[in-house]
């Protein structure tokens, strides 16, 4: 999974916002999921941006993404915005 440059930037600006430097938080791709570290803590948040795509009635291509959350990607949610909110449930 390529970790896309608006997720980078929105999971950034949400840790920013609360309250961490960019120096306590990075971020690690493990078995093809993106791991947020947070300097001190054991545990991680991971996700992982499953797409695909099924043909609509005009045998046209409809691309569908969904997230898969934690480690054994047990919470499914179908938007970004539901990843940033457990993002920041989590931190």
């Amino acid at each position: 999974m390529k970790f896309l440059p608006e997720e980078h930037k929105s999971i950034n600006e949400l840790l920013i916002e609360s309250g961490l430097n960019e120096e306590e938080f990075s971020f690690r791709k493990k078995r093809g999921q993106l791991h947020i570290e947070i300097k001190g803590r054991v545990d991680t948040f991971c996700f992982y941006r499953k797409t695909e795509s099924t043909f609509d009635a005009n045998m046209k291509f409809v691309d569908k993404t969904t997230y898969l959350l934690g480690s054994k990607k047990e919470v499914v949610v179908d938007n970004w915005e539901d990843v940033l909110a457990a993002v920041k449930s989590w931190r």
